[in-house]
């Protein structure tokens, strides 16, 4: 949150989440948010996909982590408009 605020200088909202892929042209943003999941703008539609119930000892390399997962998965399907596509991926980017 304290990062997202420091880059774009907005909300977390889903309309600042999209607006800010639109004026930047960003087909698909993500926002992280911890436990309470992943928001995804694409194309203009905002996606909401919950988080996971971890023990969490230590968030060292988590985003990093993430990252790998999306991108192996994207690497796989490409940009899908599809929403269960997307939530495969999402839950394998999670884990």
């Amino acid at each position: 949150e304290e990062e997202w605020r420091l880059i774009s200088g907005k909300t977390q909202n889903d309309r600042d989440i999209c607006a800010l892929a639109k004026e930047y042209e960003i087909a698909m943003l993500l926002v992280t948010k911890g436990a309470e999941g992943v928001v995804v703008c694409y194309r203009g539609q905002v996606h909401h996909f919950a988080g996971m119930s971890v023990n969490c000892v230590d968030s060292t390399g988590a985003g990093d982590a993430f990252v790998a997962g999306l991108l192996t998965g994207l690497s796989s399907t490409g940009l899908s408009t599809d929403e269960r596509e997307m939530r495969r991926i999402i839950d394998l980017a999670q884990r």
